[in-house]
């Protein structure tokens, strides 16, 4: 049975944190690997704004030189390269993830479920904050459900995110993917918007703005099985909802990565298929635009996970 990698991030409404690691685990010959991801997950997170520039990472440390957290709960820091110069973003006694430089690098995205005055709930919503000292942080998603994961968009106009519980625009309450304007999160649009029991996260903007994928679960008409597949979508207004991945039962997609030029989606995908008869999680390139062109990268009896696409041949 496949599962997903999940780290148990709880806030006040109970719901159950889900991490950016994409799902691992496939039975118990995985299972050492999976439990060490899932464990690490939001320890190792980081991301970076170019060459050269600071770090940006989620830790519960407690101790060193800059570190004001002595309740050991998750929050934002960056450092350089080099290892120096640290400095903690964030300060509070819930969780701060997920952080997300804008393209300019003067911006952090992340979630957290700070109960400070700007989210007296206490669920996860979508904060920007300022990179270089962590001032001006606004709460984007601002609702009472739960919001996780943002991603800026290429040109910093926009930002993705996943998003769980019932609101207007999404009465089942199931995940779903959601854009707004990364300035001060109007605008907010649900991309996805499917039926109940089907689960849209970890949305991957294209390299021009225009086009976001991201990973699906569950029956619909464009995926009757209810596997995972990888769907392609307009950033704009949802429209285009196509499923690139589209295989058989049992075969899941996940964890796509758009080529420099955004012709091109890497991804992972596992289950026996005419082009992976043992099953086991394989890196695939596929066309962007169509799905077409399918090709097993990998192809070997191990497994290989969450694929990226480098911007400069090596």
């Amino acid at each position: 049975m496949t599962t997903e990698a999940k780290t148990r991030k709880t806030g006040k409404n109970g719901r159950t944190r889900r991490a950016v690691l994409l799902g691992l685990a496939v039975g118990t010959a995985l299972a050492g690997m999976v439990a060490m991801a899932a464990g690490t997950a939001r320890e190792a997170e980081a991301t970076f704004p170019g060459t050269n520039a600071r770090i940006a990472f989620t830790s519960n440390r407690t101790t060193g030189t800059g570190v004001d957290n002595p309740t050991g709960d998750f929050e934002i820091f960056t450092i350089k390269p080099d290892g120096t110069g640290l400095k903690q973003l964030t300060f509070n006694t819930r969780d701060d993830n997920s952080p997300a430089f804008s393209p300019d690098g003067t911006k952090i995205a992340y979630d957290s479920n700070d109960d400070s005055a700007s989210n007296p709930q206490g669920d996860y919503e979508i904060y920007v904050m300022n990179a270089s000292d962590g001032s001006g942080k606004k709460n984007l998603s601002n609702n009472d459900v739960v919001d996780y994961s943002p991603v800026f968009s290429p040109d910093g106009t926009k930002i993705a995110h996943d998003s769980q519980g019932i609101q207007d625009s999404n009465p089942e309450g199931d995940y779903e993917v959601y854009v707004m304007n990364a300035s001060d999160g109007s605008g907010k649009k649900n991309l996805s918007d499917n039926d109940k029991g089907v689960e849209d996260n970890y949305p991957v903007f294209s390299p021009d703005s225009q086009r976001i994928v991201y990973t699906s679960f569950g029956i619909q008409t464009s995926n009757p099985q209810g596997d995972y597949e990888i769907y392609r979508v307009n950033a704009l207004d949802g429209l285009g909802q196509k499923n690139l991945s589209n295989n058989g039962v049992d075969v899941n997609d996940r964890a796509a990565a758009f080529s420099p030029d955004g012709t091109k989606i890497a991804y992972q995908s596992n289950g026996a298929q005419p082009s992976n008869p043992q099953g086991d999680y394989e890196i695939y390139r596929m066309n962007a635009s169509d799905g077409l062109g399918k090709k097993n990268l990998t192809n070997n009896g191990t497994s290989d996970y969450l694929p990226d696409w480098g911007r400069q041949a090596m």
